[in-house]
């Protein structure tokens, strides 16, 4: 019989172990949803690197790129204003290291010309 708990605490410990790096460091995690064409998922590490992954948009096109805290108290507090540039397939991956970082907000969203995202806290 304590063969069975330590085989099954054993399989509970690894599957603990597999599970943990793929929600390390994240803070925020949502998908893009945009009017027309265009699609992705954007995450805010733990870290406030704000990390955008789209496609579908216009080859090797500037696109605007915002994120805010919505439910901030005096109204909402932008964190993130850059030009984002896809790539010759109409793709979009953008680091933004640190952008987020100081802001507690748990109602952050992010918005590129057309899409916009809400979150929701893994916490």
């Amino acid at each position: 019989m304590k063969k069975i708990y330590f085989q099954l605490g054993g399989v509970f410990l690894l599957v603990a172990l597999f599970a943990a790096p793929a929600l390390a460091g994240e803070a925020f995690k949502a998908s893009l949803f945009c009017e027309g064409a265009g699609s992705g998922q954007v995450t805010i590490k733990d870290s406030g690197d704000v990390i955008i992954r789209a496609q579908g948009f216009l080859p090797n096109s500037s696109l605007g790129c915002v994120g805010a805290c919505l439910c901030a108290a005096g109204g909402p507090e932008v964190f993130l204003t850059s030009a984002c540039t896809t790539d010759s397939q109409g793709r979009l991956k953008a680091t933004f290291e640190g952008a987020a970082a100081g802001i507690d907000c748990p109602c952050p969203a992010v918005g590129i010309n057309g899409c916009a995202t809400g979150f929701s806290g893994l916490e």
